[in-house]
C-alpha cells in the first residue's frame, strides 16, 4: 500500500505471495526479501505492476534485514573489491560472500563453514540474540547483541563476537528472584508483593491467594477509638486473574466480616465481655465454641487469634484446641494472644470485636508467554490489638502440587522437594 504522510490517498501497489521479512525503499524502487523465494525482489514505485528478482533465489538463509547504499558508499565499501556471485557481507574482518556461509544441508539444518570462521547463533538461557534465531549462521567478525527475558539479569556483556568459528564469552540470563525448582517444575511463595515471570515452556500455572487478616478492636488504643474500628486486612491477588480479599477490622461491639474469595474467611467474634477469637482464613466450618477459632481445610490458611479476655482460659484452651488451621497453615498462638495464625488469621480484640479472617482462592491459569504478572500480598489490618496475619500467594507449575507435601514438610520456608 502507499499513502500520503498523513495517511490519506491510500492505494494498493501490488500483492505478494509469501512473507516479507525485510523491506526498504531507495530511488525509484521498493526492495524486499521474500520468505517464499528466499531471495531479494524489487518493483518500481512509478510502475509497481512488474516484480523483478535480484540475484540468486532460494539461497538466502533467513535474511533478517535489508539496506541500500548510495553510489558513493558502494564505491567505498569493501565489497566493491570482491567478485561475488551472491550477496556480499562487509564484516570487520573483510568482505564475505553469503553463499560461502551456506555450505551444506543436513536434516534441513545449516552447518557453518568453520574453515571460513563462521558461527551459529547460540541458544541463550532465558534470553535471545537480537534480530536472530538460534542456529542462524553468521560470518567471522559478526557482532550480536544478547537480550534477557523480563525480570532476568545478564551474567556478562550484552555483545558477543564471532571470532574464527567461536563466540566470545556467551552470557546467560538469571532470574531476579529465587524459585523452588526450575522453569519446568516448581513453585514460588510470595510473603511480600512482587512479580512473576511466565516462562515460555510453562505458561500454565496454579495459584493460591490468601487475603490478610483483619485487626482486632483495642479499646485502650486512641487511634483505634478515633477511627471507630480496627484496620482491614489487605487483598491478595495475581494480576487481574485471581483475588482473595482481606478480613475486616473489628468494631467496638461487632467482629469484622471475613474476606471474600472462593472460600470466605471466618467472621471475627462480637464483643461479649468473654473470650472470643478472630476469624480463620478460608474458614469452612464455624466453631460451636466461641473460645475456639473456626476450622479451614484450605492450603496455607491460618487460624484466628484470641481476644484479651481469653487470658484466664489458657489451660482450658490448650485442652480444647484440635487443629483449626488449613494444611500448611499455622495455628494461632494461644499462649501469646497477640499472634494470629499464618496466613490470613484475624486478630482477637481487647474490649471490642475481633478481626475477620482473609478469604481463600485457588485457580489454574494459562498465562501469555513471557508475561510479567504483578503479585500483591495483603497485609494484616492495622491498627489492631495483637498481630493479625498477612496473606500469602503461592504459584505452582509443572506437575508440582503443594498438597502432596504440606502434611510432612514445611513448603513455605524450605524448597521441598527440591532441597538437597
Amino acid at each position: 500500500m502507499r499513502s500520503d504522510l498523513n495517511g490519506d490517498n491510500l492505494t494498493e501497489l501490488f500483492s505478494l505471495i509469501g512473507e516479507v521479512t525485510s523491506f526498504t525503499v531507495g530511488h525509484d524502487f521498493i526492495y524486499w526479501t521474500n520468505s517464499s523465494t528466499r531471495g531479494i525482489q524489487r518493483s518500481r514505485t512509478s510502475a509497481p505492476g512488474t516484480i523483478t528478482n535480484l540475484g540468486p533465489q532460494n539461497e538466502l538463509f533467513l535474511p533478517s534485514d535489508l539496506h541500500i547504499n548510495n553510489l558513493v558508499e558502494r564505491k567505498e565499501s569493501s565489497c566493491a573489491l570482491l567478485s561475488c556471485d551472491g550477496i556480499c557481507l562487509p564484516t570487520p574482518s573483510g568482505p564475505v560472500c553469503e553463499e560461502q556461509v551456506i555450505t551444506r544441508r543436513i536434516w534441513d539444518k545449516v552447518d557453518p563453514d568453520l574453515n571460513a570462521g563462521h558461527c551459529k547463533i547460540p541458544d541463550i538461557v532465558n534470553g535471545d540474540v537480537l534480530d536472530n534465531s538460534p542456529d542462524h549462521v553468521v560470518p567471522n567478525g559478526y557482532r550480536a547483541t544478547v537480550t534477557c527475558y523480563p525480570l532476568h539479569t545478564i551474567s556478562s556483556s550484552h555483545v558477543i563476537t564471532c571470532i574464527n568459528g567461536h563466540w566470545t564469552d556467551v552470557p546467560f540470563c538469571k532470574l531476579d528472584y529465587d524459585i523452588c525448582g526450575d522453569s519446568l517444575r516448581g513453585y514460588k511463595v510470595y510473603r511480600h508483593s512482587g512479580h512473576f515471570f511466565a516462562y515460555p515452556e510453562r505458561t500454565k500455572v496454579e495459584v493460591i491467594c490468601v487475603g490478610g487478616g483483619g485487626g482486632g478492636y483495642d479499646v485502650t488504643d486512641n487511634v483505634t477509638r478515633k477511627l471507630g474500628k480496627a484496620g482491614d486486612g489487605g487483598s491478595s491477588s495475581v494480576g487481574g486473574y485471581l483475588f482473595a480479599h482481606g478480613g475486616k477490622g473489628g468494631q467496638p461491639a461487632e467482629g469484622g466480616l471475613g474476606g471474600h474469595g472462593h472460600s470466605k474467611g471466618g467472621d471475627g467474634s462480637d464483643w461479649t465481655g468473654s473470650c472470643g477469637t478472630g476469624g480463620t482464613a478460608g474458614q469452612l466450618t464455624p466453631s460451636s465454641n466461641p473460645m475456639i477459632p473456626g476450622r479451614s481445610y484450605d492450603l496455607f490458611c491460618g487460624s484466628g487469634g484470641y481476644s484479651a479476655e481469653c487470658r484466664d482460659r489458657m489451660e482450658r484452651l490448650e485442652a480444647l484446641i484440635d487443629g483449626t488451621a488449613g494444611p500448611g497453615g499455622r495455628e494461632s498462638n494461644f499462649r501469646n494472644l497477640s499472634v494470629a495464625g499464618e496466613f490470613g488469621g484475624g486478630a482477637g480484640g481487647n474490649g471490642g470485636g475481633s478481626g475477620g479472617g482473609g478469604g481463600f482462592s485457588r485457580l489454574s491459569i494459562t498465562l501469555p508467554a513471557q508475561e510479567v504478572v504483578k503479585i500483591t500480598v495483603g497485609a494484616g489490618g492495622e491498627p489492631s490489638f495483637g498481630r493479625p496475619s498477612p496473606g500469602v500467594v503461592v504459584v505452582m507449575w509443572g506437575d508440582f502440587r503443594a498438597d502432596d507435601y504440606v502434611k510432612d514438610h514445611d513448603v513455605i520456608n524450605t524448597c521441598v522437594p527440591f532441597s538437597p
